[in-house]
């Protein structure tokens, strides 16, 4: 999926959490939103994927490079405390395939799938969550 942006332009200098950076849209940056937009606008992209490559599971180097950034803030959002300390990589990337399904079928708001998904990247303060 080509947006016009690569996934490595996100600033490790940005006054924003790192939680933040993950899921909400900044220019520059890379985060689940931006590909809620991207989706949303080209509501046929993943079907042609699909269609094209039988999935639309990213593979190879761009996955490899998405893992990474994803990788590298998380690790930044744990140090500053933004995000769950048991947060995974793997968890950002069930974010997103749950965003395309959801733009896909036309389930509902994205942008509500998003808040919601992210909170649950949220540290736990007190036995509630950091944004409640």
């Amino acid at each position: 999926m080509t947006t016009g942006r690569a996934p490595h332009t996100s600033s490790t200098n940005s006054s924003q959490p790192p939680g933040d950076e993950i899921c909400r849209h900044r220019a520059g940056g890379w985060e689940v939103a931006h590909i809620g937009e991207v989706l949303s606008a080209e509501r046929g992209l993943s079907a042609s994927i699909e269609a094209a490559f039988g999935s639309t599971e990213p593979t190879g180097e761009g996955r490899a490079e998405a893992e990474t950034v994803a990788g590298r803030l998380l690790a930044r959002a744990k140090e500053e405390g933004t995000v769950r300390p048991d947060a995974e990589v793997g968890d950002v990337v069930m974010i997103v395939c749950g965003l395309a399904a959801v733009i896909r079928n036309d389930a509902g708001d994205w942008r509500r799938y998003v808040r919601n998904a992210c909170a649950g990247l949220r540290p736990q303060r007190c036995g509630r969550r950091s944004d409640d």
